[in-house]
């Protein structure tokens, strides 16, 4: 009886004892990513940037003083992301964390898919049925909230 049920592998152990032959699984597909033009690449980052204002206003931190933030990042070649960031004065981190803990229920009410992350601070991501990533942080006194959207294939730098 073979010991690894492949009759090449076994082959080759016979010829080269010495030798240790490791089986790699197989390389994970890349997701394709969709091209768009310069008008849908402006319709993802309205939504992202639509998206953040929404999570504050049904977590209830819409009033608060914040520091909004927006940017395409390259994550490779011609593939780009939109990427919202609101930053949420608190009092305190007590106050924060509450924040985050309203959000994640409204994130969770609205379909996404909030996972905790481990970690020292207060900290989720979630993912939308749309594919947005949000991902949401308290740090020192302050609720961070960043959206991402999906990625796209753009032919011209947005930035």
């Amino acid at each position: 009886m073979s010991q690894s049920g492949e009759p090449f592998f076994e082959a080759f152990r016979e010829l080269q004892p010495d030798v240790d032959i490791v089986i790699l699984p197989p390389e994970e597909q890349p997701v394709p990513v969709p091209s768009a033009d310069r008008e849908e690449a402006d319709a993802a980052a309205r939504d992202t940037v639509r998206t953040v204002r929404t999570l504050l206003q049904e977590s209830g931190v819409a009033d608060r003083p914040r520091s909004d933030h927006e940017r395409w990042d390259r994550q490779r070649g011609d593939v780009h992301v939109h990427v919202a960031r609101a930053r949420v004065d608190h009092d305190d981190s007590y106050s924060a964390t509450e924040s985050l803990l309203r959000l994640g229920g409204v994130l969770d009410g609205g379909g996404w898919q909030p996972e905790p992350v481990d970690s020292p601070a207060p900290w989720l991501v979630a993912t939308s049925p749309a594919g947005l990533r949000a991902d949401v942080a308290v740090e020192h006194s302050q609720l961070v909230v960043t959206v991402t959207s999906a990625p796209l294939r753009l032919e011209d730098d947005p930035a």
